[in-house]
């Protein structure tokens, strides 16, 4: 079964097509893959808006199928085991801006860097990609550009970003591909060989050099630029594309979660990695709700995390490999509502999820329900599934919807305006949803409930473009 896709656009107005359940994106979707239209919602720096009542938060996590043993290249098990590995470990980490004064570099380097500018602003975009690449190779030649590794990696894949993005906004995907993948090489050349050094550290007693090793914000930065390489790469299609951005996307997960493991949890993978893959058939254990596994560092956020979990398992979703998609997803909404400790007591307890990370979390419910029926006959047993995904991802935004409006004291806002415009869009999209699958279930009471509940969430809320589609799912019952 074929996943239509809603992209959040800015507010909860959605565009809905196609024949089957819909699938809300909230970043950048696979596209030129059959069946799915998409409305974007821009949201790479800041948390995504969600809310639910605490029942709601706390229950039905189904436990996740094992993923099955991949050959040769890399392994998305190690992604997963990592998870099992570390409750919570990553940092948030944007590209960085470009150099507003090319006081940073070198004389050489900034004429040339000038001049690239000059002719990209003019669109004579060939003339600047051969000015970037000569201010390029002249910063990887150039042993003084910086007085640390640190400094010096900055500066020059400082400039492969800023020549990525022109040919990013002139178009030209495979071309800004390629670009930002040489800024990427430069990071992950360093950090790849870093893992044997720092595991075998962990199982002697030398000790490696710090000096040697990647700094945090230079992963960051790596995996920083392969999630751009990834959504890129989503963007292009194809298949050789879709297999690039996956392994993009592995590596920035699995370093952003690597990155803040303990040296018992290093250990570990040191033992997988050397008697092998890892056991696919266990479950990541749910994320615990202790302050030391759930606390993410200062310099962390989980913005960055669920943003790639969501990625990675939105591709394994639309390709259909749920043995994929299900633990990631999984994995990013108890990120966004962890399960309340069992032994801390109600002084100790963390402070309830945000109104952003719920709704977000009603989102990925909503998109793993999605996920349960991509073939074009799904089973009795993923439809109920689905169903119940679907349901949790309603409960979850019902929670906020009601709290917010409470808050409110019953003043109208806007719905552009209102802190859960997240949880409006998946009221919408999950009603219809849950009519798609009752249709599919040959339910058709049922299914004419719940386009019936769409139609009036579309026109609550405005969108044109849910009215139109669940009139037409109700014409057609």
């Amino acid at each position: 079964m074929a996943l239509n896709t809603v992209c959040r656009s800015v507010g909860p107005t959605a565009k809905v097509s196609g024949k089957h359940l819909l699938t809300i994106h909230t970043c950048r979707p696979v596209s030129g893959h059959s069946g799915h239209s998409v409305i974007r919602r821009e949201a790479s720096t800041s948390s995504l808006n969600t809310s639910t009542s605490s029942s709601a938060s706390q229950h039905f996590y189904p436990p996740s199928s094992g993923a099955p043993k991949q050959g040769k290249g890399f392994k998305i098990g190690h992604v997963f085991g990592v998870f099992a590995l570390v409750g919570i470990g990553a940092t948030s980490y944007g590209l960085y801006s470009f150099y507003s004064s090319f006081t940073a570099y070198p004389a050489a380097i900034r004429s040339h860097l000038r001049a690239a500018l000059r002719s990209a602003a003019t669109e004579s975009y060939s003339r600047a990609d051969s000015s970037f690449a000569q201010a390029y190779q002249l910063a990887l030649d150039d042993p003084t550009l910086g007085k640390t590794r640190q400094e010096r990696l900055s500066k020059t894949t400082g400039i492969a970003i800023r020549w990525g993005a022109m040919w990013e906004s002139a178009g030209e995907l495979g071309k800004a591909i390629e670009v930002y993948d040489k800024g990427f090489r430069q990071i992950a050349d360093l950090v790849d060989p870093a893992l044997p050094r720092q595991l075998a550290s962990t199982s002697t007693a030398a000790s490696t050099s710090t000096a040697d090793m990647p700094t945090k914000s230079e992963i960051m930065r790596g995996a920083a630029i392969a999630l751009k390489v990834g959504d890129l790469s989503c963007d292009l299609g194809g298949s050789e594309a879709l297999a690039h951005a996956e392994e993009r996307y592995a590596w920035a997960l699995q370093e952003m979660m690597r990155i803040n493991m303990t040296p018992e949890q290093l250990k570990q993978v040191e033992i997988e990695q050397r008697h092998g893959s890892w056991d696919y058939g266990a479950t990541p254990p749910p994320i615990e709700g202790s302050d030391a596994e759930n606390d993410l560092p200062s310099w962390a956020s989980k913005v960055e995390l669920v943003g790639a979990m969501e990625r990675l398992g939105g591709l394994y979703a639309r390709q259909g490999k749920l043995e994929y998609a299900q633990p990631l997803l999984q994995q990013a909404i108890a990120t966004l509502l962890p399960p309340p400790s069992k032994d801390a007591t109600p002084r100790k307890q963390a402070p309830p999820p945000s109104v952003a990370d719920r709704c977000h979390a009603a989102t990925l419910m909503n998109n793993l329900s999605s996920a349960f029926v991509q073939d074009a006959s799904p089973s009795a047993a993923s439809i109920d599934s689905a169903s119940r995904w679907a349901r949790q991802s309603l409960a979850v935004a019902h929670g906020v919807r009601t709290e917010m409006i409470g808050k409110r004291g019953g003043s109208e806002v806007a719905v552009k305006d209102r802190e859960e415009g997240e949880c409006e869009l998946v009221a919408l999209v999950g009603t219809y949803n849950l009519g798609k699958l009752a249709e599919l279930a040959k339910d058709k009471d049922s299914a004419r409930k719940w386009f019936e509940k769409s139609r009036a969430q579309a026109v609550r809320i405005g969108s044109r473009d849910g009215l139109e589609q669940s009139l037409e799912a109700i014409r057609r019952l």
